[in-house]
């Protein structure tokens, strides 16, 4: 489903007759916008730690041998693998298609809401000072607010480019003088600042997820807070997107001056600008760390040193995920 409502008005008119004058505009804009999203996600028997629907066999790291029935029990599950599958990842809700491997894939459809509202104004004010004198100041206003679901409630490690909450919120104040001190001779002047902020936040932002679930040293602060990524080989990954927060803010000031003198047939311009910028940003990488998890540590070379050949229809990610063993970890 999409709705768009696009709305806006404009008023102006004199504040004191023949000299000062204003104008005035608004502008908004209000999206709502259904995705749609199908992922793979954990089979109701991989839920209870069964992975006997696979063909493939699932060795159990600690003893180099198969688990019995392709079933890991319950009293070997860590316990953040444990509440990371009963609450943030979700039940499938669809039949799906059953891939090679015997593994039911494209089991889970939602259908979430992108909603966008932006806000937009303008206030200008005219005003004649002399016959030989006119300045005027403007004043512009934007804010946009745009929420992106991911294809998993609580964010898929990026999977979703930009998901999460955006604002940016951007002003602008510009003065303007022009004097005309004779038929030949004029002058501008020019003053100006700009500035916009982006504040980008990953899905579940502001909350502690990774902390809730059990896994310590991720939440520290704030600008850790949400969920870290866990990244599979056969299941739609978890977590919050990378380079997230995104905090920037950046301010312009100018200050132009221009000088036209005309002399017969002859016109001549002089004048200069310069123009003070600073700029503050906070854009760190997998600042919520990421845990990756393939086939190999479960399959029949699981806790062999080396060598060791692998069998390619051994071993699965998700089990290795529920015994709580990671292939490889990171944090930047």
């Amino acid at each position: 489903d999409l709705s768009q409502n696009q709305f806006g008005a404009t008023f102006g008119g004199p504040i004191i007759k023949d000299k000062t004058f204003f104008f005035a505009d608004y502008q908004g804009l209000r999206i709502t916008s259904g995705q749609t999203y199908l992922s793979t996600v954990p089979s109701l028997a991989m839920r209870q730690g069964n992975f006997s629907e696979l063909n493939r066999v699932i060795y159990d790291p600690l003893t180099g041998q198969p688990f019995p029935g392709n079933t890991i029990p319950e009293s070997r599950w860590d316990p953040a693998s444990k509440n990371i599958m009963q609450q943030l990842y979700p039940e499938p809700n669809t039949a799906g298609s059953v891939g090679a491997t015997g593994q039911p894939i494209n089991n889970c459809l939602i259908t979430p809401n992108l909603e966008r509202d932006d806000n937009q104004f303008d206030v200008k004010v005219d005003h004649r000072l002399t016959q030989n004198n006119r300045f005027f100041v403007r004043y512009s206003y934007q804010k946009t607010a745009r929420n992106l679901p991911a294809t998993l409630e609580h964010g898929d490690a990026g999977a979703t480019f930009g998901a999460g909450n955006g604002d940016i919120k951007a002003q602008s104040v510009t003065f303007n003088d022009t004097h005309t001190f004779s038929p030949t001779l004029l002058n501008e002047f020019r003053f100006g600042w700009n500035s916009i902020k982006f504040f980008m936040t990953s899905i579940d932002y502001g909350e502690n997820l990774a902390s809730a679930m059990g896994i310590p040293g991720i939440n520290v602060n704030d600008v850790t807070s949400a969920m870290t990524q866990m990244t599979f080989q056969n299941i739609r990954n978890l977590g919050a997107n990378g380079n997230q927060p995104l905090i920037t803010n950046q301010n312009d000031f100018q200050i132009f001056d221009s000088v036209t003198w005309i002399k017969n047939k002859h016109t001549f311009k002089l004048g200069g600008s310069v123009t003070f910028r600073s700029r503050e940003i906070l854009n760190a990488d997998t600042i919520v760390g990421s845990f990756a998890f393939n086939n190999n540590m479960t399959s029949n070379c699981a806790g062999v040193a080396a060598g060791c050949t692998l069998n390619a229809s051994t071993g699965f990610d998700v089990a290795i995920f529920l015994l709580g063993h990671t292939t490889t970890k990171n944090r930047n």
